[in-house]
């Protein structure tokens, strides 16, 4: 539990200055300004998840299990970092994005670039030192609250902004390798592709999880920009964006048990000691974070935006039971990586991914949004339902097995 406490800590920070950030551009420039830039947010992790490859997945892991090589680890992050750009520009070229293709330039550069501090930092959470990455965590989104908020009120200009915002990052990121012993920089092993492919393949699976995840949360938000102007699914947007800060909780809960399940036996008294420990503190934290967000909600999102809008009401309350369910699928989602095998997760995940996109294709409803929406949380729905199938099953295996 008190991992589980300093690792929130920063990842709180994070979440409340990128809230921070959203109420600021939203007084300064307005709401479809807002809703451009988290559109050209979600389009950018949406993407970077080719360069993140799962590494806040298997570089922890790795790392606690004494199994990780940083060079090796570090040289494949670049080489996915080329592809990833590469992606980006046949995306430009072919006008794929809906919105202005240079604040989308910017802003993507910044999230590679922040893919960077965290895959280090990464590095003190494999090692238990979850109040250590905590700390740097909240001074790298200190220094990009202050700077983009800065140029802000000076230009007052998207473009601009988005440009701040890599500044800060870059600036950051020279700062960290000056402050942390970052066993990863050496780099010779750059161009030495066997050892390269070799992670590429030890990653694979973390990668398809976290790519799934990543899509499953973001492809609601990409598929309502090719119909409806940015101003339109601004609200929309920012009920989703504080979702996922609020489920910091969530991510935390699950990043923390992942390492605790690793370093743990296997015997099956201790697994579900465990299980039991990991699935009470998320029951508990879906019922008050629940709450908080649908009473919260209302409240931060009629201090931000600047207009009212339609089914408001209805988004809050479908958001309220998608917080609920993603603390569940979370600690779902740690046990089936610690205790039984990455696939079972992709599995899971997919189940919802296939349900999402059927009914996406088959869309007929008059409101878009509201309709996305009931199809979201019939989605998280889904995946609870299929990983807790799962979980069930394996725990009556080993409890068979045990007492015989």
């Amino acid at each position: 539990m008190t991992d589980f406490v300093k690792s929130l800590l920063g990842f709180s920070f994070k979440n409340l200055a990128n809230l921070l950030l959203i109420f600021v551009v939203t007084k300064v420039l307005g709401d479809k300004a807002v809703g451009e830039f988290l559109y050209a947010m979600t389009f950018s992790l949406t993407l970077s998840i080719i360069c993140e490859y799962g590494f806040n997945l298997s570089h922890p892991v790795a790392i606690a299990k004494e199994k990780v090589n940083h060079g090796s680890t570090l040289a494949l992050k670049l080489w996915l970092t080329i592809v990833c750009f590469l992606v980006f520009l046949i995306i430009i070229f072919c006008d794929i994005y809906p919105y202005d293709s240079m604040t989308f330039l910017f802003v993507f550069s910044s999230i590679i670039m922040n893919s960077f501090t965290n895959f280090h930092l990464m590095e003190l959470r494999g090692k238990g030192e979850f109040f250590g990455e905590s700390k740097f965590i909240i001074k790298n989104n200190l220094t990009l609250l202050v700077l983009s908020c800065i140029s802000l009120f000076i230009f007052e200009d998207l473009l601009i902004f988005s440009i701040s915002l890599l500044f800060s990052r870059v600036l950051f990121y020279i700062y960290l390798i000056n402050r942390i012993d970052l066993e990863a920089f050496n780099l010779p092993i750059f161009m030495n592709l066997k050892q390269v492919l070799l992670q590429f393949n030890y990653g694979f699976t973390y990668f398809l999880i976290v790519a799934l995840g990543v899509i499953y949360v973001s492809i609601d938000i990409l598929y309502l920009g090719y119909f409806l102007d940015s101003s339109e699914i601004t609200f929309y947007q920012l009920a989703s964006q504080i979702m996922l800060a609020i489920c910091i909780t969530s991510n935390t809960l699950s990043q923390v048990f992942v390492v605790k399940f690793s370093q743990k036996q296997n015997s099956f008294n201790d697994v579900r000691k465990r299980t039991f420990e990991g699935f009470s503190i998320a029951v508990i934290l879906s019922i008050a974070v629940g709450i908080l967000y649908y009473f919260a909600f209302p409240i931060i999102s009629g201090f931000i935006l600047n207009e009212n809008y339609k089914n408001a009401n209805e988004l809050t309350f479908i958001f309220t039971i998608i917080v609920c369910l993603r603390h569940v699928i979370g600690i779902s989602s740690a046990y089936l990586t610690s205790y039984m095998s990455n696939v079972y997760r992709i599995i899971c995940t997919v189940s919802g991914l296939f349900y999402m996109l059927i009914n996406l294709y088959f869309v007929e409803a008059t409101n878009m949004v509201l309709y996305v929406a009931n199809v979201v949380v019939e989605v998280h729905i889904v995946i609870a339902i299929t990983m807790l199938s799962v979980i069930t099953y394996d725990l009556v295996r080993r409890y068979y097995e045990n007492n015989n």
